[in-house]
């Protein structure tokens, strides 16, 4: 077997980029088998093919000179090998110092002392001083760079020590003892079989040794003559002859070794390229949602509002119909944007999780009633059963968890129950949504929890969302530590499950503020709203009129500090969170409060799909609420803010833009 060829190719490239092109050329009989990372083929080994183009170096390597686009690799393949060959060289000098303290020990007045102290003294000198200097100059080298040299080296030392221990049948020959003279064979064997270790990685090592340590003893066994002397000169050059053999085998595979090793790395060195590609493609997808999610979530907002104000002047039946679709539409629109910023938030690991303990029942009791209407015009029953058992978990993320679920079961029923039930098992509490809808296939009930992924169906709903819902709450699940699960028969229903850690129940303020607080009346109080955009100012101003509010609004920061200066003193302040020039809701707040020398209450509304805003408004101590705003869900917060038991997010170290 010989080795060919590696990361063929004329032009330079990045290691990464020659990953496809990284082979190992076997050359077996007269085929040459090559193979890549992701392909093999077997080319002829004859012919113009451009395997046979690449000239092959003294080392069994392509001549490096030849392709000046596989360069770097190539020397690195060298650089390896030359990594193997001093790692062995200590230990066959250790195993050189042994045999020459044997030999010694046997030889010691058997022969003439200057045959046998200049032997050794020369065999000291390459193994003691020549070899140890050459390792340490390696060491304070650069290999890499220049690995030619260094195979040259090591090939004319190995040639030098190979010359000292071949000439040991010579120097310590006994005339007519065969028996020293088979010892001297063995010593022979040995060294040779040692210096295989050796020379396995180069090919100019493995000629440098073996040829100049059996030829003298072969030699000297065939003018001796008689029949044991040429058996023995016989065996000695059938024993050449395999082990070549052994060494053209080993060879290769450690080459192959080596050229898998590169190989690895390359395609670890490719693959880190790609998951930074993927990082800023990830990044780049969660920038243009940002931008895209403020952009289409202002004049959304704006309509939110302008729709609410015409809901409560349209009188007739038609202009209702119509506007009730338009109403159904844009809430379709809302909850398609608010799972954007999910899935952003999640992508981003800004979701903060409050756990609490709190009555799951409860919790579903005041659920459910949101689904009444729409499973009552399908004809459908939803019923509640199960334990009163408390849980402790974020009860927001929690809930948009279980909405998320019943949403589903109520669009894809059409006729009979759902039933929602929780129960205790193995010290969590169960919560199953069953409904009697079309049911999942066994193949696709995985699927369904991946992003952008919906079930093909016959009918409109397989059209409905973006498929991220199930996404969600999947990894919604895994934040809170609760496990997820569907268990369904086509035709037959479905059945999602979700276990929450078990708490003992106790008075939670946090829970039960979260649960029903105490609403205050927005009629007659002073509202101020910021915001830049006039569409959103005017939309505002009609919707809190007719709440009964007293509404000033402001552009700016300066605007807004010029209606105070004019007397001005608001109740509370809705504030965008991104301003002209830069500026921000939350530090127009913070302004505004200096002024007036106590802590104004407000609620900061944002189009961000980021958590900077959250961050910032949650570190001033605000509410936040994201655009588009539902007008019931800003009058029920509003309220609560006015109220006389409010209590604002707890601050953070952070100090807000």
């Amino acid at each position: 077997m010989q080795l060919r060829s590696i990361c063929p190719g004329t032009n330079p490239e990045p290691l990464a980029r020659q990953t496809d092109k990284l082979a190992l050329r076997l050359r077996c009989g007269h085929t040459t088998f090559v193979r890549y990372p992701n392909r093999r083929k077997a080319a002829s080994d004859t012919g113009d093919s451009a395997e046979h183009k690449n000239p092959v170096s003294s080392t069994g390597m392509p001549d490096m000179n030849s392709n000046s686009g596989t360069d770097t690799t190539e020397q690195e393949v060298l650089s390896e090998q030359l990594r193997i060959v001093f790692s062995q060289l200590t230990n066959l000098s250790l195993g050189n110092l042994l045999g020459t303290v044997i030999l010694i020990l046997l030889y010691h007045g058997r022969i003439q002392p200057p045959l046998l102290w200049g032997w050794t003294s020369a065999n000291l000198l390459l193994v003691v001083v020549f070899t140890p200097l050459l390792v340490w100059r390696y060491r304070l080298s650069s290999p890499v760079a220049t690995p030619r040299r260094w195979i040259r080296a090591v090939s004319w030392l190995s040639f030098l020590r190979a010359c000292v221990w071949g000439a040991l049948p010579l120097v310590f020959y006994l005339p007519g003892r065969i028996e020293y003279q088979l010892v001297n064979f063995i010593f022979v064997l040995v060294g040779v079989s040692m210096a295989l270790l050796l020379s396995a990685p180069c090919r100019p090592i493995f000629f440098a040794i073996v040829p100049p340590i059996l030829a003298p003893v072969t030699i000297l066994f065939l003018f001796e003559g008689g029949s044991i002397r040429l058996a023995l000169a016989a065996g000695s050059l059938f024993y050449g002859f395999m082990l070549y053999r052994m060494f053209h085998r080993l060879h290769a595979i450690l080459l192959q070794n080596i050229g898998l090793k590169h190989e690895k790395s390359a395609l670890a060195e490719q693959l880190v390229i790609q998951k930074n590609a993927a990082e800023e493609a990830n990044a780049a997808k969660s920038r243009f949602l940002a931008t895209a999610s403020h952009d289409l979530r202002q004049p959304l907002h704006a309509q939110t509002l302008f729709v609410e104000e015409l809901a409560h002047r349209i009188q007739g039946a038609d202009e209702r119909l119509i506007l009730e679709k338009l109403q159904k539409s844009m809430t379709d629109m809302r909850q398609l944007f608010n799972e954007l910023l999910d899935i952003s938030r999640l992508d981003a690991q800004a979701v903060e999780t409050r756990p609490a303990v709190f009555s799951l029942f409860d919790l579903l009791a005041d659920v459910l009633p949101e689904y009444t209407a729409e499973a009552q015009s399908k004809n459908l029953q939803i019923r509640l059963t199960g334990s009163h058992a408390c849980v402790r978990s974020d009860r927001q993320l929690l809930t948009r968890v279980i909405r998320n679920l019943l949403s589903n079961a109520v669009r894809y029923t059409d006729n009979g129950r759902i039933l929602v039930g929780c129960r205790r098992r193995d010290g969590r509490l169960r919560l199953e949504i069953h409904d009697t809808g079309p049911g999942i296939p066994e193949q696709e009930q995985e699927r369904i929890f991946h992003e952008f992924y919906r079930l093909e169906r016959p009918d409109s709903r397989a059209r409905h969302g973006l498929g991220l819902g199930l996404s969600i709450v999947r990894r919604l699940g895994e934040l809170l530590e609760c496990r997820v699960q569907v268990h369904s028969v086509p035709g037959h229903g479905s059945c999602f499950s979700l276990d929450i850690p078990c708490a003992p129940c106790e008075e939670n303020p946090a829970a039960s503020r979260s649960s029903e607080p105490d609403r205050g009346d927005v009629g007659g109080r002073c509202i101020l709203v910021i915001d830049d955009d006039r569409d959103i100012l005017d939309g505002m101003t009609v919707l809190l009129t007719r709440w009964t509010c007293n509404v000033a609004t402001a552009r700016s920061e300066a605007e807004a500090l010029e209606k105070l200066a004019g007397g001005l003193v608001p109740h509370a302040i809705i504030a965008d969170y991104r301003l002209a020039q830069a500026h921000t809701g939350t530090g127009v707040v913070m302004a505004l409060r200096t002024r007036l020398g106590r802590e104004l209450p407000g609620i900061i509304v944002t189009g961000d799909a980021g958590q900077d805003a959250q961050r910032a408004a949650h570190a001033a101590g605000l509410e936040l609420l994201h655009k588009p705003v539902n007008p019931a869900q800003l009058r029920t917060l509003l309220s609560y803010v006015l109220s006389d038991n409010y209590e604002p997010p707890a601050k953070y170290a952070t100090t807000p833009p």
